[in-house]
């Protein structure tokens, strides 16, 4: 029998939606890390910046970063319901959300704090 089609536990659908919600924190982390070293690639040693080169850049990375996002949060809710488990997608969606939520006042904390 084949991964893919055992049963999912509770379990495994909490351990599935807070594995999303950690992957995307650190995708956003990785992405402000990037958005910043653009901005010091495009933007000029004077102060002023390359206008049309930098906002194509920020475009082009803003789509592909909604896209990648989009996958780490919604993808396995969707299989899940191709799979017709619709209790487990909603599981494993509100898992990832509220994993990102508690991210979310874990930073503000930590930047009140510091």
């Amino acid at each position: 029998m084949s991964i893919f089609h055992r049963e999912n536990s509770s379990k495994e659908t909490l351990r599935w939606g807070i594995a999303a919600g950690v992957a995307e924190a650190c995708y956003i982390g990785l992405v402000t890390l990037a958005m910043n070293g653009l901005n010091q690639l495009v933007s000029g040693r004077d102060g002023t910046g390359v206008f049309m080169p930098g906002f194509l850049l920020f475009l082009l990375f803003f789509v592909l970063s909604a896209l990648i996002s989009a996958t780490l949060v919604f993808g396995r809710p969707m299989w899940l319901l191709m799979e017709k488990k619709l209790r487990e997608a909603i599981a494993t969606l509100t898992a990832t959300i509220l994993t990102l939520l508690m991210i979310f006042l874990a930073v503000v904390v930590l930047i009140l704090v510091l």
